[in-house]
């Protein structure tokens, strides 16, 4: 009673004063530690219970997975495991959902499908503990497989399932699947009856894009809460229809609903999408006013994020100075909010803050800051950022990064040294190639980039628009009408022409350049 009521004090106290304990009282306090997500107090309290001779039976085991899937300690849950197979307990379905549960919560999927292949039945909750695992672990696929394996079974789902495997549609944008599973959740009669459920289906829709079909499950629910709007308000943001998520934020307020830490943060990015600074400081009035800004990083970092789009630098600062605390991507909103500024001296200013502050950049704070670094030609700066990057593994593991180096060193001029990253880089795509060009033509090595151009196409990397626009300006410095002529007739082909005014610019001026007037006024 103590325990499941959470007086864990009273519990152990009492427990403490008990002449003759056996495995039942034990798993009671076991079992209490478990429940209230003490698992590090669970197992110390299983050492103890077999320090005295007393032998886990299945409970014990069931309790002891769940606590090691509380605290992620996959080495324990193993050797527990190993522990219960040499007792040869008689296994049910309880202690293999914990187990499956257990794995899949510590990362070890295939641990986990395995323990849940070696159970001769399975019931919803062992499919639910092998799906959810999956999901949390974003292996969508394989919860996607589970679930059809789970149907032809003969297993019907319940609104765990169906909740678990709309997430999973989400997260790679299954969006007919999704249908599938909302056209099973109606015929369940859990839309209405299961809240869960319908910002399941919201989310489910609006993550894919389905934005038109997420407002209208929303319309139709009897009971709309802040989780369901947030499902909704999350989806536009992210599909960059903000007007409609402010839409959304005011909607939810007059139909009575109280916005939440999600709510604000997510209309705070939307403002500062769009530059709608008179209502981003609305909200964050609003947002003041309820105390939420000392309670969540979340809040903090989008107060900064959207005052620095709107350009209120002064306002950004203020709103980064008021949080208590600071996170990394607090300090990314500030930087990044500089640097789109180019108010480069004070980005690379808050970096140097940064790290004297003891908090670790990630690979978006290094992009911003080689941003900045190329802006202001610091390149011995750029050069300190660039060894951070290699030393963290960044050069080959993100993208953005690669790319963000070698713009670094192509725009300051160290073109030699933007060749020689580019060279190591395992992957060279458009981006990359493009900072490398854009580069080279800004410092008029014009047939330099036009030699990457060739290059990189020989390596199997289509052009794109700035490839083209850059190429075709490099064509124009130097007079090479005929090499003008063939980039312009391959950018025709792929219909770019249409696409983007920079490449028609482009091609107005190199033909003019070249001396072929009649062909640059046609062009115009």
């Amino acid at each position: 009673m103590y325990a499941k009521c959470g007086f864990l004090l009273k519990a152990q106290e009492f427990f403490d004063t008990l002449k003759v304990l056996n495995v039942v009282t034990w798993n009671a306090l076991i079992g209490g530690y478990v429940l209230h997500g003490h698992g590090s107090t669970a197992l110390r309290t299983l050492d103890r219970m077999e320090g005295q001779g007393f032998a886990p039976n299945l409970i014990t085991f069931t309790f002891s997975f769940k606590a090691c899937a509380c605290i992620r300690a996959l080495e324990q849950g193993s050797e527990l495991h190993s522990n219960m197979l040499e007792r040869g307990l008689p296994l049910d379905h309880i202690v293999i959902t914990a187990l499956v549960d257990m794995y899949a919560k510590c990362g070890a999927l295939v641990k986990a499908q395995e323990a849940f292949d070696a159970c001769f039945t399975h019931d919803v909750a062992t499919w639910n503990a092998l799906i959810v695992g999956y999901v949390q672990n974003e292996c969508c696929e394989e919860a996607l497989l589970c679930f059809e394996k789970k149907q032809t079974g003969g297993i019907s789902p319940n609104a765990i399932t169906l909740a678990c495997v709309l997430r999973a549609c989400s997260l790679v944008k299954a969006v007919e699947k999704g249908k599938e599973i909302h056209a099973e959740v109606v015929q369940n009669g859990l839309l209405k009856a299961d809240p869960f459920i319908g910002s399941a289906v919201v989310d489910m829709y609006a993550k894919c894009g389905a934005l038109s079909k997420a407002k209208e499950v929303l319309k139709v629910l009897p009971e709309r809460d802040v989780v369901v709007w947030n499902s909704l308000i999350v989806g536009y943001v992210l599909h960059d229809y903000n007007e409609e998520a402010l839409f959304c934020f005011d909607q939810m307020q007059a139909e009575g609903v109280s916005p939440n830490i999600v709510t604000y943060a997510c209309s705070l990015n939307a403002c500062g999408n769009i530059g709608a600074l008179e209502k981003g400081s609305e909200i964050h009035v609003d947002a003041s006013r309820k105390a939420l800004l000392e309670l969540a990083l979340s809040i903090g970092s989008a107060l900064v994020d959207m005052y620095a789009k709107c350009g209120a630098l002064v306002k950004a600062q203020e709103a980064f100075d008021a949080c208590f605390t600071h996170d990394v991507d607090t300090w990314n909103a500030l930087i990044a909010g500089y640097v789109q500024n180019e108010c480069c001296e004070e980005a690379l200013l808050c970096f140097e803050k940064k790290q004297t502050g003891g908090i670790s950049p990630n690979a978006i704070t290094l992009a911003c800051v080689l941003r900045a670094c190329s802006l202001v030609k610091a390149v011995e700066k750029g050069k300190e950022i660039h060894t951070e990057v290699v030393q963290n593994g960044l050069l080959k593991a993100d993208p953005f990064i690669r790319s963000a180096v070698v713009d670094m060193y192509a725009k300051c001029g160290a073109l030699s040294k933007a060749k020689e990253v580019l060279k190591v880089l395992p992957e060279r795509d458009v981006v990359v190639w493009n900072s490398l060009i854009v580069g080279y033509v800004l410092h008029d090595y014009n047939e330099e980039a036009l030699f990457c151009f060739d290059q990189m196409q020989a390596e199997g990397v289509s052009p794109n628009i700035v490839t083209y626009a850059c190429s075709v300006n490099a064509c124009g410095n130097i007079g090479a009408l005929e090499k003008g002529s063939e980039i312009h007739a391959d950018a025709s082909r792929k219909a770019l022409l249409e696409l983007d005014l920079s490449i028609g610019s482009a091609l107005v001026d190199m033909y003019a350049k070249c001396g072929e007037l009649s062909k640059s006024s046609r062009r115009f």
